[in-house]
């Protein structure tokens, strides 16, 4: 339920949304930090003096319903942003790449799909490329649908991801998974796909 708030809960000058988080979750459009604006940037005494409000939090009907949110106490459900792409947006819970758990009886989206639920079986490609731990590749899935396959750091498994063609975002933010692509590539590098070791399906 989407309540509509008259409370100005952050106290930083000029905020546009005010309504929708603290102080302390305000982030500067000047320097990214949090618990001030653009005004105050900078200035130690504004600073200190908003600091004063830091431990206030959003009235408990009107906190972030969004599952899993870590700081749900701090903002409401409009003023969610996505910790990944930074999208500002209450109903992003499917494309947020870091909501992989599951809680208060909501499906999570995972940044990983199963090799053998879609299409032909990817892995004996990836398997063939000796994908190096930190790195990925790319290859077609058939019908304009592509494969992409990482070597997890940790666990030096091999993890998939599968872009359909019609999820590429050209049909509105409600069914892409760039969001999700981004996710499983970021910190990951490109690797090559080697055509000489291609394994046709």
């Amino acid at each position: 339920m989407i309540h509509h708030h008259t409370m100005a809960y952050c106290k930083v000058a000029k905020c546009r949304y005010a309504a929708t988080h603290t102080t302390v979750a305000h982030k500067c459009g000047k320097c990214g930090g949090y618990g001030h604006g653009q005004i105050e940037c900078g200035d130690l005494a504004a600073i200190k003096h908003l600091s004063f409000y830091f431990l206030e939090t959003i009235a408990p009907e009107d906190r972030c319903a969004v599952a899993c949110c870590p700081n749900s106490a701090i903002h409401t459900s409009e003023g969610h942003v996505c910790a990944f792409c930074d999208c500002r947006d209450h109903a992003h819970l499917k494309n947020c790449p870091n909501n992989t758990c599951n809680c208060n009886g909501d499906t999570a989206v995972s940044i990983t799909d199963d090799p053998l639920s879609i299409g032909f079986d990817p892995r004996p490609n990836a398997e063939s490329q000796n994908v190096l731990p930190g790195h990925y590749i790319t290859f077609y899935g058939g019908m304009g649908c592509a494969w992409y396959a990482r070597k997890n750091r940790s666990t030096e498994r091999l993890e998939y991801f599968f872009l359909h063609s019609d999820s590429r975002g050209q049909y509105g933010d409600d069914s892409s998974d760039i969001p999700r692509l981004r996710a499983f590539t970021d910190a990951y590098k490109l690797q090559a796909f080697r055509d000489d070791f291609r394994i046709d399906t």
